[in-house]
């Protein structure tokens, strides 16, 4: 059972896809898994699947990008295709049929021959059987060939506004660019609906309505177009009438004036050359055909004299670097002789892609444009779209920097996971040899912040890392606050740092320490002069350097013993007046 894939509008206008021979086709830009490779930059790398099942066509969108359509629904789930439905993939529209000549009978399969060979191509076509007499037919542009039926007594809205009456998918083109109008008097008007760009009647720009005739060309934007009248009036040769000639009294009189001609000489032979007589009415008119004839030859001669027509002289290779200038990514190969330019490179999105195309048009040398440009902006909006569906990936992203170059970003918790990334997008980024991989292991990171606090001294204080947001909290003696700053400073300049947000309390030494009073109990001290040598604490006689459950006594003061253990200050207080 076949199928068939007719494209009736956009990038891939008039290609036909025959689906036979199998059960699945691929359709997309890749040409290593595609069964049909579209060569269209709205088309992902794997666009649509369609099946064959039990004699029916279901087809399935593999584009997380940029859907395919089908009648203008966005295609959610596999879906049964019937006949004359309509499928956008990318920029192309596809009409699908179940078969090109429906008047052959299933089981009768006909020798194909050159007549039939001739009118496939009628049959691909899905033309509207009705005919008008106006007609309005693209020449230049993107839509380069539609053919639009016009019918009088109506008018048109033109633009790129999907309610227009003629729609032209051109960025030059305004919303609701122009409107014609076929009056019923046979007289054909178009007027500016506030344009841009503006409407040319044959390289004219107009201001207020105007009439139009048949074959007149009107641009709006790059698109250019002319309205045809199919009943225009021809000229028509006619055959003079011919009378019939009596072949016996002509050469009967061709022989009397031909004997009469000779009398004539014989008799001026005769005569004396000086005595004969000239009419002054024939010399006049002999001096009068000469004067003609002279001043004939002065004005051709004259026509010799005029100016030189000069011969535009361009040089291509500058005027195609002043449009690159703006395109650095972009490289191309200019055949003088034919006038076709080849472009390969990066852009970074399809705004300037657009933007190069319609710069190029505008000079004048070059005939037709085959690029092979890459749009960057639908390369790492594919790539996002797969890494957003592993969960572990979700907070890495692909983006450009610049045209032609690519930058990985984002956050894994650990090493494993990056290891696991980097073979992931091995696999399905096409670019490697220009993307740079700039993602953060967190467990890296926070060894290292760790270790950084410890070697500082500052054991207070603790933090948390999150997505390169890193918050600092606890507290510090204040003592330290202007060496805490600088070391913020130093941690939001390392690689994988975005913010950094300080909760740290600042305190003084005596304020900041553990208070441990209603633990211990002080009940005698021992004094060598005015410093405090020995003390006695729940039972114990302890003194400067010893350990008191694991804390170790650094200062005793006339009311308070100081303790340090790990970091941690603490403190205990007495009165023993």
């Amino acid at each position: 059972m076949k199928g068939f894939l007719v494209a009736e509008e956009g990038a891939l206008n008039g290609l036909t896809i025959t689906l036979e021979d199998s059960q699945e086709w691929i359709l997309g830009r890749d040409p290593d898994v595609c069964f049909q490779v579209l060569e269209d930059p709205m088309v992902s790398r794997k666009h649509v699947l369609i099946r064959l099942q039990e004699s029916h066509f279901f087809i399935e969108n593999l584009s997380a990008t940029n859907p395919a359509t089908v009648n203008g629904e966005p295609l959610e789930e596999a879906l049964e295709l019937n006949d004359q439905d309509l499928i956008k993939i990318g920029s192309t529209v596809f009409r699908f049929a179940h078969s090109l000549n429906e008047e052959t009978p299933p089981s009768f399969t006909p020798t194909k021959s050159p007549i039939e060979d001739e009118t496939f191509d009628e049959l691909l076509s899905f033309r509207s059987p009705i005919e008008t007499r106006w007609l309005l037919k693209v020449t230049l542009g993107p839509n380069t060939g539609a053919e639009f039926p016009l019918e009088e007594g109506k008018s048109y809205i033109i633009g790129k506004d999907q309610n227009c009456s003629i729609i032209f998918q051109d960025l030059s083109v305004s919303r609701q660019h122009a409107k014609l109008t076929l009056n019923n008097d046979e007289t054909i008007e178009i007027e500016d609906m506030g344009s841009k760009n503006g409407v040319l009647v044959n390289g004219s720009l107009i201001d207020q309505k105007t009439p139009l005739a048949s074959q007149d060309a009107v641009a709006i934007g790059t698109t250019t177009f002319v309205v045809i009248d199919r009943l225009q009036e021809r000229e028509t040769v006619y055959a003079p009438i011919v009378e019939t000639v009596d072949v016996a009294k002509l050469a009967e009189k061709e022989a009397l004036l031909q004997k009469e001609a000779e009398e004539k000489q014989e008799l001026a032979a005769k005569k004396n050359w000086k005595e004969t007589f000239i009419p002054t009415r024939h010399l006049f008119i002999g001096c009068l055909l000469l004067f003609i004839m002279g001043s004939s030859l002065v004005a051709i001669i004259s026509l010799f004299h005029e100016e030189k027509i000069e011969v535009v002289k361009y040089d291509f290779d500058k005027e195609i670097r002043s449009v690159l200038k703006n395109f650095s990514a972009v490289t191309y190969n200019f055949d003088k002789q034919t006038g076709n330019l080849f472009l390969v490179g990066h852009v970074m999105t399809d705004v300037s892609y657009q933007e190069l195309n319609y710069l190029l048009r505008t000079l004048p040398f070059i005939q037709n444009i085959e690029d092979n440009v890459i749009i960057d902006e639908y390369v790492w909006q594919n790539m996002n779209a797969l890494l957003f569906k592993n969960s572990e990936y979700r907070s890495v992203l692909i983006s450009g920097t610049e045209p032609g170059k690519f930058i990985l970003r984002g956050y894994v918790q650990t090493p494993a996971q990056l290891v696991s990334l980097v073979d992931y997008v091995n696999i399905n980024f096409p670019y490697l040899d220009r993307l740079n991989n700039a993602v953060v292991v967190e467990d890296n990171l926070n060894t290292k912040i760790q270790s950084q606090l410890l070697e500082k001294g500052y054991t207070n204080v603790n933090f948390q890392l999150s997505n390169g947001e890193i918050v600092f909290s606890g507290r510090l003696d204040e003592k330290l606050q202007k060496d805490f700053n600088v070391y913020l400073k130093e941690v939001g300049k390392n690689s994988g740092i975005r913010q950094v947000r300080n909760f740290v309390a600042m305190t003084q030494e005596t304020s900041s320490r553990v208070d441990l009073s209603t633990r211990y109990t002080v009940t005698g001290i021992s004094k060598f002069g005015d410093s405090n040598q020995f003390i006695l604490i729940n039972g114990k006689i302890l003194s400067i350097g010893d350990l008191l459950d694991g804390m170790n006594i650094t200062q005793i003061n006339r009311k308070t013993v100081y303790l340090d253990k790990d970091g941690m200050k603490y403190k205990i207080d007495y009165n023993l007046q």
